[in-house]
């Protein structure tokens, strides 16, 4: 949302003609604008699974998922595309659900403040992308309740594919990998 494409592969770029053409079609209004401002939730809850995309912390999770997610979205509807919308949110800095760096490097710490957050949300697991794994390997970190899945995929971080499958039924996930 902030028109940062550098992790974009450009084959994406091109598809719509032009950075600019992309820019325009995630403009306010527009079937990808209103797609990623009002109809997409920034976490969402499954099961006993908490999706976000870089991680929750304590400190927003007080907030409520809800109340987080409706927030998101009037920002986001205020916000002009070419505006720099990671400097109007707490949400969107530092630590904020889309950037924290608070997972690099999971620790003791870490894990007692994502086992708090599971509490706050009723949930078991937290799955989280944003931060890439090394040895492009999805891992399971904290005692199975943090799941980091992002492998990659990007060219800037190493052109690797694989995803999380999560069979709801068994309470099973694996990862699958090309």
């Amino acid at each position: 949302m902030s028109g940062d494409f550098l992790c974009t592969y450009l084959s994406d770029l091109e598809s719509f003609g032009s950075i600019e053409k992309k820019r325009k079609a995630y403009a306010l209004g527009t079937k990808y604008g209103n797609l990623f401002r009002k109809d997409m939730d920034s976490i969402i809850v499954i099961d006993d699974i908490i999706f976000v995309h870089a991680g929750l912390r304590a400190e927003f999770a007080t907030l409520g998922i809800d109340n987080i997610n409706n927030s998101l979205h009037e920002l986001l509807m205020n916000t002009p595309y070419n505006d720099d919308v990671c400097q109007t949110s707490p949400l969107f800095g530092e630590e904020g659900i889309f950037l924290t760096e608070f997972l690099e490097n999971p620790n003791e710490e870490v894990c007692e403040e994502i086992t708090k957050v599971l509490e706050m949300t009723n949930t078991k697991r937290m799955v989280v992308g944003h931060t890439p794994q090394e040895d492009g390997k999805i891992k399971n970190l904290c005692d199975n309740k943090l799941i980091m899945t992002d492998i990659g995929i990007t060219d800037y971080y190493g052109s690797r594919f694989g995803y999380l499958e999560i069979r709801r039924d068994t309470n099973e996930y694996w990862a699958i990998y090309n």
